[in-house]
């Protein structure tokens, strides 16, 4: 069944003034709701005037190419905007991803929205890898909110530098963390431009001694949305592949739509979704669905994305992850326990199959 990432190569057959609309970056958005398929352009208004026509050659494409006989195109003029030239002194070109030196595989979790409980997928992702024997390291990318050293229970730790002023991650269970909680005062307000990011990015990205040998897996937790820190990381960076956390609820699917959208328009592979707060099962044994039922499902057929697993919800194991211990650390004491820990099983199998070391 053709996903996402095929209306986008269909797309690239579309040409305005010898440039295909999805590298020339008119794309805006594509997804599938109630069976019907969408397709959003912001094109130069100097194009508008070919609207009608280019409309009609999306209509004509998808129905030729996927049999897609309900396509709905919206097409807006896109604003111009001249981004500013970044100042620095590094040769790197950054826009042009490297890989990390000593970084095996770069993997991101990202979501299109807060509350879902992301940052917890990634610290107990990260985790479970490094319980598997691979060697991990975790980096907190969410500027604005930095949630992992309260998960990890290393709030307050301040990350070293070396003469060589090389960063050195705090540890924790077994894997190294960059976060930063670990580099500003918990009150001190970022106020940051675009340009800021990206430097603080490349700063900790290269100028970080991840590990003594190679390190296996970095593991990216992405602030929620679609703005700088991953434009950044994926100008600078090659990610091997990013999952992607929702809950059932329609609106958290919405934006995740977006957020996949977002990461195959910076050309970051999508390797599949995870729902988190699917269910708690009760004392009876009924699988109680407080946030909704069927998210995960939706969005995996819409996109051909896998879902990789549902984790339901657990009282005592989120007081225990505010108290900085990882589910995954823990033993498992009731039915909602032991599915939390065969979900993160099932998680970390799968990165390591698809992006495997």
């Amino acid at each position: 069944m053709a996903g996402i990432k095929d209306y986008y190569e269909t797309l690239k057959s579309i040409e305005i003034n010898g440039k295909d609309i999805v590298s020339a970056g008119y794309v805006s958005q594509v997804y599938v709701d109630s069976g019907r398929l969408f397709v959003k352009l912001n094109i130069p208004q100097e194009f508008m005037k070919h609207a009608k026509a280019i409309e009609e050659t999306v209509r004509r494409l998808f129905k030729e190419r996927h049999n897609i006989q309900d396509v709905q195109v919206e097409i807006k003029p896109k604003m111009q905007i001249t981004p500013p030239k970044l100042q620095t002194t590094s040769s790197q070109n950054i826009f042009n991803p490297q890989r990390i030196p000593g970084v095996k595989r770069v993997i991101g979790v990202g979501s299109g929205k807060g509350g879902v409980g992301k940052s917890t997928v990634a610290v107990n992702l990260a985790v479970k890898l490094a319980q598997k024997g691979y060697k991990v390291a975790l980096f907190d990318a969410d500027i604005y909110g930095p949630s992992v050293g309260t998960l990890l229970g290393t709030k307050g730790q301040k990350i070293r530098v070396t003469k060589e002023k090389k960063f050195l991650p705090v540890e924790a269970y077994g894997i190294g963390v960059i976060s930063f909680a670990s580099l500003l005062d918990e009150d001190t307000p970022v106020i940051w431009r675009g340009t800021m990011f990206h430097k603080v990015y490349q700063d900790l990205f290269f100028n970080t001694i991840w590990s003594e040998d190679e390190l296996d897996y970095l593991i990216i937790d992405f602030p929620p949305g679609t703005g700088d820190a991953q434009l950044s990381a994926a100008q600078q960076v090659i990610i091997d592949g990013v999952v992607v956390v929702t809950t059932p609820q329609r609106v958290a699917i919405d934006d995740v739509r977006r957020a996949i959208n977002a990461f195959l328009k910076m050309e970051v592979p999508v390797l599949g979704l995870i729902e988190n707060m699917s269910y708690v099962i009760d004392t009876c044994g009924n699988k109680l669905h407080v946030f909704g039922k069927g998210g995960g499902d939706i969005l995996s057929s819409e996109t051909g994305l896998p879902l990789i697993a549902r984790i339901p919800l657990d009282p005592e194991y989120l007081e225990l992850s505010d108290q900085g211990k990882p589910m995954v650390t823990q033993e498992a004491k009731n039915e909602n326990q032991r599915l939390i820990h065969q979900a993160y099983e099932e998680i970390a199998s799968f990165i390591s199959r698809r992006a495997g070391v």
